[in-house]
């Protein structure tokens, strides 16, 4: 799998698709509480979706001032990734083929086979992929 790498990638998150519960998240730099986060997400995506009454559409993207939230959205859970500035088309269709690579190849199985270790296996993944670090390998 190739690393992502978007030097404006503040946050990931990989969120519980109904119960909006965090299942694990990595940051360049903690500057916010991750499950008033995940929280807040889950509310803002379930409130567009639902007052639009789109069927088999999700919402892709919230922007705020220089922010971006990216969401690429899977069957059971979503990944959200926060960006600080101006991303080209170029850069976010990197970000969501990235996203889409790395559920398949590695958070699917995680989120649908979980354990104890689930939300420290979850972050190792995506600071190795969109952070080029790692924490300390996990079994």
């Amino acid at each position: 799998m190739s690393k992502m790498s978007v030097n404006n990638i503040e946050e990931v998150f990989v969120i519980q698709k109904f119960s909006g519960l965090l299942l694990g998240s990595a940051s360049a730099e903690t500057t916010v509480d991750r499950d008033v986060v995940a929280g807040m997400l889950t509310a803002i995506k379930g409130f567009v979706e639902d007052a639009f009454k789109r069927k088999n559409e999700d919402l892709e993207m919230i922007q705020y001032g220089s922010y971006s939230i990216i969401i690429q959205n899977f069957h059971t859970y979503y990944l959200a990734i926060a960006t600080r500035g101006t991303l080209t088309l170029q850069q976010k269709n990197k970000l969501y083929d990235n996203s889409l690579e790395l559920g398949k190849q590695h958070l699917n199985r995680l989120v649908n086979q979980p354990d104890n270790t689930t939300s420290s296996k979850i972050e190792h993944q995506l600071r190795v992929h969109f952070f080029n670090n790692s924490l300390p390998q996990l079994n």
